[in-house]
């Protein structure tokens, strides 16, 4: 799964705790955004690396740079 048309939210599915509030954004945060962990995701094709998305969750929006921790989160 990629960005293709929409924004995603990507974060750590191997972090408890990310995992928790990435459930509870799905269930929660009215969003059209894709909500996926890093680890199933081709990163190359969204400009990101690994230890980036071990450091932070990232919000990727087509046509625009990506954004990491608290800016990610307000984007979501």
């Amino acid at each position: 799964m990629g960005c293709v048309g929409g924004a995603i939210f990507i974060y750590d599915g191997d972090c408890a705790f990310c995992t928790s509030c990435a459930r509870f954004a799905q269930r929660r945060v009215p969003t059209a955004a894709a909500i996926e962990p890093w680890q199933r995701l081709d990163l190359s094709e969204l400009g990101l690396t690994e230890a980036e998305c071990e450091e932070a969750v990232q919000w990727v929006e087509p046509g625009r740079a990506p954004l990491a921790g608290p800016d990610a989160i307000a984007a979501l």
